[in-house]
């Protein structure tokens, strides 16, 4: 008996959207969610300075530990949505999954 196999290529999850209301929809949920990060700071003279470890590029400096906290917020944020924006333009599939990384 000669039986042949019927393979097709189905898309597992395809999302078409507009990038508006991609956008739209990641800033609610970043709005809406907190992330933690791990951030380093060290004192050179009178100056402090700090990185977060989990994001290249996101990384500032302030007179104050508490400054640098807040700068280091803020760098996130716009890292984050930077990348997202410039990411997703022009783009009418988007498959977006959070995933979860032990190290």
């Amino acid at each position: 008996m000669n039986h042949k196999k019927i393979i097709r290529s189905v898309p597992i999850f395809t999302l078409k959207r507009k990038a508006s209301q991609i956008r739209e929809t990641q800033m609610k949920y970043m709005a809406e969610s907190f992330s933690n990060y791990t951030i380093v700071i060290v004192k050179s003279e009178n100056w402090y300075a700090g990185y977060v470890k989990e994001l290249p590029g996101a990384h500032s400096q302030g007179k104050t530990v508490e400054e640098v906290k807040e700068n280091l917020k803020e760098a996130i944020r716009m890292i984050l949505e930077s990348n997202y924006r410039h990411f997703i333009k022009g783009q009418n599939k988007v498959l977006e999954e959070r995933i979860a990384v032990q190290v």
